[in-house]
């Protein structure tokens, strides 16, 4: 428990906040439960709302399932400190005083959409069209900008922008639609695209593991 707390402290020190399990064994002391699940619930409702598990070293079957849990919901899992440290400074980790910028921009289109005569109930496949609508503004502005026709740089430029943004906003609408987080569907996403590298491997873009030489 004292390393899980020491770590712990490192990440507040850096603007965390940290969730950490150990110190449920605090309050079983005090209150004894026949009921392990009991524990184990309480673990993963709290594992749901983190943006990152961190997986100290050492046998633990709670905490292996904590990992799976996390794996599953497409949460990321670091197994070292100067990892999770890393992917904060980079801000694919979240801080304390606001959440990531994705969930945040998810709950404001889907409190806008509460409001909208055709956002309830959520009909997924009118974001979906809504998305392949404006992907098809999107090329059409490309085209004509290389085409040099209809519209000047400026203006293909502008249509562009508004393309991609609205594009964001059915996506946002989707998710909501699916129940599906649009914050962990680019973690899961990024964490494996991340890995490739083409250039080095142009068959399947995996990297070969020196260490297992």
């Amino acid at each position: 428990m004292q390393t899980a707390i020491r770590i712990a402290d490192d990440l507040a020190s850096v603007g965390l906040i940290p969730f950490v399990p150990n110190l449920y064994f605090s309050w079983e002391a005090q209150y004894p439960r026949d009921d392990q699940e009991f524990w184990m619930g309480q673990c993963l409702q709290w594992v749901s709302a983190c943006d990152c598990v961190l997986r100290i070293p050492g046998e633990s079957a709670g905490a292996d399932r904590e990992v799976m849990f996390a794996s599953d919901n497409g949460i990321p899992v670091y197994h070292r400190l100067d990892e999770l440290l890393v992917a904060t400074r980079d801000g694919v980790v979240g801080k304390a005083g606001g959440q990531p910028f994705l969930r945040e921009f998810q709950a404001e289109v889907s409190a806008w959409l509460d409001k909208q005569p055709f956002g309830n109930p959520p009909i997924a496949h009118h974001s979906l069209l809504g998305v392949g609508e404006e992907v098809g503004e999107l090329m059409h502005a490309h085209l004509k900008a290389e085409q040099g026709i209809r519209l000047t740089p400026e203006a293909a430029r502008d249509k562009k922008a508004d393309a991609i943004g609205d594009i964001m906003v059915y996506l946002c609408g989707y998710c909501r639609a699916e129940g599906l987080d649009m914050h962990n569907a680019y973690l899961r996403a990024w964490s494996e695209v991340k890995e490739r590298d083409w250039s080095a491997n142009p068959i399947n873009g995996t990297v070969p593991d020196d260490s297992a030489a």
